[in-house]
């Protein structure tokens, strides 16, 4: 496997902690006249009683209470949301900034609100000010409790370097990779991660237990049955997506987003439905593929307006739909598949192999757009797996295409055995394929800096190559030696001398004993297209028996003409890593090291560079050391392009829970990147041939000068980007994303009038909306350019709906809307003379007449709204 992943159960756990600011003063030195009116007064309603609890805490002599304030508060004033009775504009905020409250902006500069709430830095003088405004309908202070909390989870930018949210983004309102098949020749997988589920299992609402308008997890429960009562088996339990990064060389890992914390778009949460505070699930019953996630219903938040918390208006997501479809695995000889919807669970792991599997499906198609911050390049597209153990692995291949698979992963790069050349039977196989119309893509391997290939001119004469095993760990050390003479100049003679004995590797096979610590077993084969191939196997003599430390000499005799020498070698011990090794006079080269099939003619394979998330000593955008590199054996092809690895992806071992993340690595990483922005390009132009998308690929890669002259063996042709191979080479758009905004008004017959006035683009482009006035999870209009929708009330359970909205290059802002009872006078009545003009704003309270106990935000019977529609209408009847 393409793999530099070390046991996880081997590694020392690093937690890193953040404790509380040791302050030996206040934040606030002396008393401030204005906040201390906060202290001896009682309050006006709409000003939050926390403002005095603020300015207590910022007074406190001590200062130990400065950790929770921050920069929040000082002298001058503090940081305040303001809510007002209508929709903040320019002009209804104005008279607030004349008091002396300075309004947040984005950074186009216009206001930073969303509905009817806005952010501002007020003076302690001000707040009284506005107090006496009829809009200004509360302030509250901002700063939050800054508890001892892990490391935050880590930016994954790797999709926007990447380009593939940009191109996901120019295809909207198509979801990512959909109606592109891939499948992956891998490890297993892990059936049951949560990473590894379509979000489409439908909305729900969550109820607020202890009514403190905060959602905690253990505590506040999931209306699953929709009958608006916290039942029993309902309760909302934790699934931390915690994320590991592992060093691969020194041991040691980094935990982030630890703890009993829900940071919605990290981690999950599931019904816990027997109170046994652990999710159940499982491959049989009560559980299996007949139960939607084969287990307890796993949720994520919906946190439309992006504040890191659920809101009493936000909803829960169910998962549902696997998004692998089909799984075969080696079986009696031949194959067996899995399949979604039937015994898809029962999937067995291999040899307990689970990690890489399930590390590479994630970073092609896992994860949600729009609710998980990790996902996987395409994370729309259908997914199949091909377990490679002990099959054939054009068996495999010939699977994968009758299932109708588009693009083809191989997650390996071999090369004992192999010639190197593209002949082999699973490169051209794999070149049929392609020609089919499957398009094939390899790993290069990570065979680099790990001195396990070596080059050497070898004319005429005898040669001795040593080799060096490291003692009492490598229980076999096996390898290759190749070389390209489709004239067949030269001829090519071996002997080994392992624990002082040489011996004559003769014949085209043979296998003897080197005295009684060693055996030692070699062939020697010719290519279709004249690359000879001598391969060997070192061992202990007894089963598990570890060889000793030595050198082993190759004694290689050439009776013809020059040619040049490979040689490849690993171990049972080090894998990828330096164990068995050739040493620096032998000629070992990192160049030559990437392998099979990513080699074939047709097969596109993938370098690796590093990212922000690389080893401490990496150097951001540089190639790894590692990344195995061209030319091929016969120099007729090198690797096709790099990408980068440190994705944060799906993560199982057998000592973590399910739902743990991580940060891949290698070119295991890598190509499954590159896999999932085919996936992208095959959805954006589905007619296009492999050949075309390979073409695509090539033609727009990113480049650099410290690049050297492209193509060549270390980067092929350069780095990938998504969005230059889809528009032939225009860069990805920056756009800011749009600012949503919008009314939704009801008026007394009972018609619901949506529109998104006040949403804006920052770059001045066209916008498109649409909306989802039951809030869930369907759109129920557009996209369109107007907005404007004039719809019958429904009787979903909220008085909510979902704006989104478009800028022309596909990015989007949503933001949920409550609905308001609109009272249009009659001709000749006299208007009530509401402060408000003629839009009447009801309290949350009546809009919720069917409120149940347990706080939940869902009606039972006629909507609330529908209600005080009719009342109007009969009021305005009885006075006229």
């Amino acid at each position: 496997m393409v793999s530099r992943f070390l046991t996880v159960a081997a590694l020392s756990c690093v937690f890193s902690q953040s404790g509380f600011a040791a302050e030996n003063s206040p934040l606030i030195a002396e008393p401030v006249p204005a906040a201390e009116r906060l202290l001896g007064e009682a309050l006006p309603k709409n000003l939050d009683e926390r403002l005095a609890f603020a300015y207590r805490l910022a007074r406190a002599p001590s200062g130990q209470a400065n950790w929770l304030l921050g920069s929040s508060v000082d002298s001058t004033g503090l940081r305040v949301t303001i809510r007002l009775s209508e929709w903040v504009t320019r002009d209804n905020a104005a008279p607030l900034e004349a008091v002396g409250c300075r309004l947040s902006r984005l950074p186009s500069g216009t206001l930073a609100s969303v509905g009817h709430v806005i952010t501002a830095n007020c003076t302690w003088k001000a707040l009284w000010a506005i107090s006496e405004f009829p809009k200004v309908l509360h302030v509250g202070p901002t700063f939050d409790a800054r508890i001892p909390r892990p490391v935050a989870p880590p930016a994954d930018d790797s999709n926007l370097e990447m380009e593939s949210d940009p191109l996901i983004e120019a295809m909207y309102p198509k979801p990512g990779g959909a109606g592109v098949t891939v499948a992956d020749s891998d490890s297993g997988f892990d059936p049951f991660h949560p990473f590894m589920f379509r979000a489409d299992g439908g909305y729900y609402a969550w109820i607020d237990a202890d009514h403190n308008g905060i959602f905690e997890p253990w505590n506040d429960f999931v209306d699953f049955n929709r009958n608006g009562i916290a039942d029993p088996t309902e309760r909302l339990g934790l699934l931390k997506g915690a994320v590991t990064k592992l060093d691969w060389y020194s041991g040691a890992s980094t935990f982030f987003n630890l703890g009993n914390q829900f940071v919605p778009g990290y981690d999950w949460l599931f019904q816990d439905a027997n109170s046994d505070m652990a999710r159940n699930y499982g491959a049989h019953s009560p559980y299996g593929d007949a139960v939607p996630t084969f287990g307890e219903a796993l949720f994520l938040a919906d946190d439309v307006n992006g504040n890191g918390k659920l809101d009493l208006n936000e909803r829960l997501v169910r998962l549902n739909t696997p998004k692998v479809r089909a799984v075969s695995v080696p079986a009696n000889g031949g194959l067996r598949t899995y399949r979604r919807g039937v015994d898809l669970a029962q999937v067995p792991a291999a040899g307990d192999d689970r990690a890489h599997g399930t590390m590479v499906l994630g970073t092609i198609g896992g994860g949600s757009l729009g609710l998980t911050k990790y996902h996987g390049m395409a994370p729309d597209a259908e997914l199949l797996l091909t377990v490679d153990r002990t099959s054939s692995l054009i068996d495999n291949l010939s699977w994968a295409q009758s299932e109708g698979a588009n693009i083809v992963l191989w997650e390996m790069a071999t090369w004992y055995g192999e010639a190197l050349d593209g002949s082999s039977d699973l490169e051209l196989a794999c070149d049929d394929a392609s020609n089919g119309g499957i398009l094939q893509i390899g790993a290069a391997g990570n065979l680099g800096g790990s001195q396990k290939h070596r080059v050497l001119s070898l004319p005429p004469g005898t040669q001795q190559i040593p080799l060096t095993v490291p003692g009492a760990r490598t229980t076999y050390a096996y390898g290759n030696f190749n070389w390209h003479d489709p004239g067949h100049g030269a001829a090519l003679a071996f002997s080994i001398t392992v624990d002082g004995q040489t011996i004559a590797a003769t014949g085209n096979s043979g296998m003897v004993n080197a005295g009684p610590n060693a055996t030692v077993a070699w062939y020697r084969a010719m290519s279709p297209r004249g690359t000879g191939v001598f391969g060997f196997n070192i061992a202990g003599a007894l089963q598990g028996q570890k060889l000793s430390a030595q050198d082993v000499v190759f004694h290689v005799t050439n009776s013809g003409s020059t040619v040049d020498l490979h040689g490849f070698v690993t171990d049972d011990y080090s894998g990828w890593s330096k164990g068995v090794f050739w040493p620096a006079s032998t000629g070992a080269t990192d160049f030559g090291t990437y392998g099979t099939p990513g080699d074939g003619d047709a097969t596109l394979s993938v370098a690796t560079y590093f990212s922000t998330l690389g080893p401490a000593t990496a150097v951001r955008g540089a190639l790894a050391f590692y990344s195995g590199r061209g030319p091929r054996l016969d120099g007729l092809e090198t690797v096709d392009f790099a990408a980068r690895e440190d994705h944060i992806t799906a993560m199982w071992t057998s000592d973590t829970e399910t739902g743990r993340m991580w940060i891949g690595g290698g070119t295991s990483n890598a190509t499954p990147v590159v896999v999932g922005i085919i996936a992208l390009l095959k959805q954006a132009h589905p007619q296009a041939s492999p050949a075309e998308l390979a073409t695509m690929l090539l033609s727009q890669t990113f480049t650099e000068a410290s690049m050297g002259t492209l193509p060549n063996d270390s980067w092929g042709h350069g780095k990938v980007r998504a969005y230059k191979a889809s528009f032939n080479g225009t860069s990805a758009p920056v756009d800011q994303p749009p600012v949503a905004a919008g009314q939704a008004t009801i008026d007394p017959a009972g018609a619901l009038m949506l529109s998104p006035g006040g949403s804006t683009d920052p770059e001045g482009g066209a916008l498109t909306f649409r909306w989802d006035v039951n809030y869930d999870g369907l759109w129920d209009t557009g996209p369109n350019a107007d907005g404007g929708v004039l719809t019958t009330v429904p009787d979903s359970g909220t008085n909510w709906v979902k704006l989104q909205v478009a800028d022309d290059k596909g990015r989007t802002n949503e933001v949920l809307i409550e609905m308001t009872a609109v009272d249009f006078p009659d001709a000749g009545l006299p208007d009530a003379g509401s402060p408000l003009g003629n839009t009447l704003f009801l309290p949350q309270a009546a809009l919720k007449l069917g409120d149940a106990p347990g706080g939940c935000g869902c009606r039972q019977g006629p909507s609330g709204l529908w209600l005080l529609a009719a009342a109007i209408v009969l009021l305005r009847r009885r006075i006229s």
